[in-house]
């Protein structure tokens, strides 16, 4: 659900990290109330409970909040790989 790669048999829906307004022909309905379900089953205290005992919080954001965080993750660690002189490798 998270892939910023989109599977091939996929190729009509948005990966997670595309805006909304890449795809104008997206159910935009369906999509928001999925993400609100959702949401509210991840901040279910019983939910919460079993990534919090492991350090972790759950986070339910809405698609765009997601693409937002992703590409700035991505500027970030472009960055600090660029800074260090890394490369990719096969």
């Amino acid at each position: 659900m998270t892939s910023v790669v989109l599977a091939a048999l996929l190729a009509p829906l948005p990966g997670s990290a595309q805006p909304r307004s890449d795809y104008p022909n997206r159910p935009v309905r369906i999509t928001d109330r999925l993400q609100k379900e959702i949401a509210a089953r991840l901040l279910a205290p019983e939910t919460r409970e079993s990534p919090s005992k492991q350090g972790a919080e759950p986070v339910a954001s809405t698609p765009d909040q997601f693409a937002v965080f992703i590409k700035a993750e991505m500027a970030k660690w472009s960055a600090v790989i660029k800074a260090a002189g890394l490369e990719a490798s096969q």
